[in-house]
């Protein structure tokens, strides 16, 4: 009998903490604008030191724009389901660095090289509203490629024995990447709401391979933060 009462407690407790931001069988419009913090699985560089032996270096974090709006729909007193559509920029950057040339004394710095996609991103997600204002979040997302480019600068220099340098003129080079054209991940995070504005974060775990050339496996992972305001139709 205590066991059952108590567990009537915990449950009423529980249940009175759930809340959802809309009555239930409402739909929500949430405009969204926010920024990502991306990198790239697999793109580490290979470079070649002044010792003639080759160095990994890393892919860094970029930070690009993401903006858009999701369409939310109450289907329960803690549970909503939503979609969206989202303009997205990923990508990576990396540190500058010098590799060796063909020639003793002749060197190559590379400056400023860092991978830009744009994606129309569809995210498909089921919202627990686990405490008042507060829900967990998980689904699916599917990408459309829009453009990816790499791009960096190259100058090159010689140095002595001393240490001194002596630089030449430096290239701007810009490429077009060969894109798969969709992208699939499954994005998993949390939202806070006050007053119908909406903080959420996310983090979206890719799973399909950003190039077309199987040889290349590249996968994105970008952390997103987003402020919206919601609006109840």
């Amino acid at each position: 009998m205590k066991k059952t009462i108590i567990s009537a407690i915990l449950m009423s407790a529980f249940c009175a903490t759930v809340q959802a931001q809309t009555a239930v069988g409402k739909l929500s419009i949430i405009p969204r604008i926010g920024v990502n913090v991306a990198n790239m699985t697999g793109m580490d560089l290979i470079s070649l030191s002044s010792n003639g032996l080759e160095e990994d270096i890393e892919s860094k974090n970029k930070a690009g724009f993401i903006g858009g709006v999701d369409f939310e729909y109450q289907v329960l007193r803690g549970l909503s389901f939503s979609a969206g559509a989202f303009y997205s920029t990923q990508g990576c950057r990396y540190p500058d660095y010098q590799e060796s040339g063909s020639t003793s004394g002749s060197y190559t710095g590379t400056h400023d090289f860092h991978y830009t996609l744009s994606y129309l991103n569809i995210p498909v997600m089921a919202n627990l509203y686990v405490a008042r204002n507060f829900a967990v979040k998980v689904g699916v997302q599917f990408g459309l490629a829009i453009d990816g480019k790499y791009a960096f600068e190259e100058t090159p220099f010689t140095m002595n024995e001393s240490g001194y340098r002596e630089y030449g003129t430096p290239t701007r080079y810009e490429y077009d990447m060969e894109m798969n054209s969709l992208d699939v991940a499954i994005p998993i995070g949390l939202s806070y709401e006050y007053m119908n504005v909406i903080i959420d974060a996310r983090y979206n775990l890719g799973l399909s391979n950003i190039y077309k050339n199987d040889d290349i496996k590249a996968k994105n992972r970008y952390f997103m933060i987003t402020a919206g305001y919601r609006f109840t139709l």
